[in-house]
């Protein structure tokens, strides 16, 4: 339950944390953007091909029998003053990343890494642009919508004995309650490339994903050759909006247990 003394509380966290905010350098240098993007990428790639992980990065044609964990997302919701028309580019983009990950294998010991696999979404490799969440707001630009499938993903890894090793809160509710059947605070922001989703396969057997789009729904699975009776299941607790100025927050606890 919370409490008036909790809510004061964050609100004490929220107003120290903007007297400690620091202005990027991107903030403070807007004309250097691009410098600063072609330097992360290109330290991307150099940490990637040293890192110590094994990643993965094979398929195998054949599905796995066994489904460990299963979830679907609606391709369209609804949000305020956004043109429905414009989810178009959104699914395209999602049926380009879902090809890539259809099928993917993460063997034992292996580290998952979604930007490893999709790579940086470009009007090149036929990603369009769709909507992205950026500054607190709603913006359009290359490979928007692309957060739908991390949020997929994670909901999946949640519900599996994968351990997610990097993941990236959203700062911006861009779809309040709208049709929401899983906790908020439960998804996952990505950014190429300084903002990834990963997990590392800790179980004892293989798994394979298995990624694909009705003409209404995003779908994913996690599958294994080993059946297994373990289950899994997600919820949330102390619910709370709260005004801080003329912002308004949102705290949640998000409690996982399995039996």
């Amino acid at each position: 339950m919370i409490l008036d003394e909790d809510i004061l509380k964050l609100k004490k966290e929220i107003f120290l944390k903007k007297l400690d905010f620091k202005p990027s350098v991107s903030l403070r240098y807007p004309h250097l953007v691009p410098l600063i993007l072609f330097w992360r990428r290109y330290m991307w790639h150099v940490t990637m091909s040293r890192s110590c992980f094994l990643f993965a990065t094979k398929k195998e044609i054949v599905t796995y029998p066994s489904v460990v964990s299963r979830h679907t997302s609606p391709l369209y919701r609804k949000l305020l003053n956004v043109d429905q028309n414009k989810a178009e580019g959104k699914i395209i983009n999602l049926i380009i990343a879902s090809q890539k990950l259809n099928g993917l294998v993460i063997k034992k010991g292996e580290t998952f890494s979604l930007w490893k696999i999709i790579g940086n979404p470009t009007y090149k490799k036929g990603y369009k642009d769709g909507l992205l969440l950026s500054g607190g707001g709603v913006i359009y630009g290359v490979g928007g919508g692309l957060c739908q499938l991390s949020n997929l993903l994670t909901w999946l890894f949640l519900h599996s004995n994968l351990t997610i090793t990097e993941r990236h809160h959203h700062s911006f509710d861009a779809f309040p309650d709208s049709g929401r059947t899983i906790p908020f605070g439960t998804g996952s922001t990505i950014y190429f490339p300084t903002l990834d989703l990963k997990c590392q396969n800790t179980s004892e057997s293989d798994v394979q994903l298995e990624i694909w789009l009705t003409d209404t729904q995003l779908c994913g699975k996690i599958r294994s050759k080993e059946s297994s009776s373990v289950k899994y299941h997600i919820y949330a607790e102390d619910e709370v909006f709260f005004t801080e100025g003329n912002e308004i927050y949102r705290t949640t606890k998000c409690i996982e247990i399995y039996f």
